[in-house]
């Protein structure tokens, strides 16, 4: 306490700044997003994200050369999938030769030291734009878990370093987790993945909306479909941002209690962010 602390000390140079600074951001904390399609020569501008673009696999090594020489060791994948392979239950999330795996052998081939982690969701493959199956006019849980964790399978079959749930099911990382699947990946030669809860989805179409649009499915779409077929919408999954403490059930109770040593904690509204919907 003033005068026997006088933190002033601390800020008298840039340099001292530096010296006593908490947070350090570099080019090693960054992830680049990547998105890929199908096709042959595609650069495709995403209209929700202006600069971002969806790539053809062919041009996708372009942009892996970009991303490694600028230093970052990390990408995030996502993928359009085309309509006609989309249904219900997002069977093509499981195909060995689907869009997903071949985009991670695709880096791998390329750039092998680079970090690939791999959104694991339904909403690209469902014919609803859901994250979850519907029976009944419901969303339902249990069944999305089950193929969840074989989505999540599939993709460190492919070559995945992380795989990336985002889809708000209750109990998805335990079933990733359990022995049965990593027991299918140690007889495969593939060292157990780390699990990255990097996507904790806000009832706020504004920050959401834009992921949900780069998939082709835009949130007034999904609700107005849900709406106009009598089930429910993203409501029935997606926290709403006045509720930071179940947030964080979400977050510390999957990456940082259950996966210490492994798992990045990289959204939390309880101690870093505050979002007010509009």
């Amino acid at each position: 306490m003033y005068p026997y602390q006088r933190n002033r000390r601390l800020r008298q140079s840039q340099a001292v700044r530096a010296l006593v600074s908490e947070n350090h951001l570099t080019v090693n904390d960054l992830m680049f997003p990547l998105f890929a399609t199908e096709g042959t020569n595609v650069k495709e501008p995403i209209t929700a994200m202006p600069g971002c673009h969806r790539f053809s696999l062919d041009l996708l090594k372009e942009e892996l050369k970009v991303i490694s020489d600028l230093g970052i060791k990390a990408v995030l994948l996502f993928v359009k999938v085309e309509d006609a392979l989309k249904d219900n239950k997002g069977t093509e999330a499981l195909n060995p030769a689907g869009l997903m795996q071949r985009a991670v052998q695709t880096i791998k081939a390329n750039v092998p030291e680079i970090v690939v982690m791999t959104d694991v969701a339904l909403d690209p493959y469902s014919s609803f734009g859901h994250d979850g199956i519907v029976e009944k006019g419901k969303i339902t849980n249990d069944t999305t878990v089950e193929v969840l964790s074989q989505i999540a399978l599939s993709h460190a079959l492919a070559g995945a370093d992380f795989v990336a749930p985002s889809d708000m099911m209750d109990g998805r990382i335990l079933s990733i987790r359990i022995p049965d699947l990593e027991n299918i990946l140690s007889a495969n030669g593939i060292k157990i993945q780390p699990i990255e809860v990097y996507d904790t989805q806000l009832k706020n179409q504004r920050v959401k909306g834009h992921f949900d649009g780069i998939l082709f499915f835009s949130p007034s779409g999904v609700r107005g479909y849900a709406q106009s077929n009598g089930f429910e919408n993203t409501h029935s999954f997606c926290l709403g941002p006045s509720t930071a403490k179940e947030v964080a059930l979400y977050t510390d109770d999957y990456t940082v209690a259950k996966e210490p040593n492994e798992s990045q904690l990289l959204l939390s509204l309880k101690n870093h962010i505050t979002l007010h919907e509009e």
